[in-house]
């Protein structure tokens, strides 16, 4: 489908945006670019749908911009969901608000939102011995 023949948007001009934020590529693409297409999630928050032969697609996005659609849809579970969107809006616009970090811990049930990820390793990985002193008695006298 071209320009031309879309629905017309209320802005006053064509948000070129809409074409950059959601790409379709393959396998094969995806493999020859993976660095090309990772600095574009990462620097334009581009989401690509990846089609797979045989397969369901998949989706590649940002990590914030995954974790915003988790809360939305934890928002959107709750029965009462559009009063607490209403209300949300009205202290938006009188200027208040909350972080996103503080919203994420109430719906999870944290304290306080942890980043994720591994966890440090709780001592050194320590220095291996050479090959030759790992050897058995009896492979080191076949060896010599």
């Amino acid at each position: 489908m071209n320009r031309s023949s879309r629905i017309a948007l209320p802005c006053p001009e064509e948000a070129h945006m809409l074409d950059e934020m959601q790409k379709t590529i393959s396998m094969a693409e995806l493999a020859k670019n993976a660095e090309r297409i990772a600095k574009d999630i990462e620097t334009a928050g581009t989401v690509y749908r990846v089609k797979r032969p045989g397969h369901r697609a998949m989706l590649l996005m940002d990590d914030a911009y995954f974790e915003g659609w988790k809360a939305v849809i934890e928002l959107m579970q709750r029965a009462n969901w559009r009063d607490e969107w209403a209300r949300s809006e009205a202290e938006l616009a009188q200027g208040r608000g909350r972080e996103l970090s503080e919203v994420l811990a109430e719906l999870t049930g944290d304290s306080a939102a942890k980043p994720h990820g591994r966890a440090p390793a709780r001592r050194d990985a320590g220095r291996r011995a050479a090959k030759d002193q790992r050897r058995s008695p009896r492979t080191k006298r076949r060896t010599a």
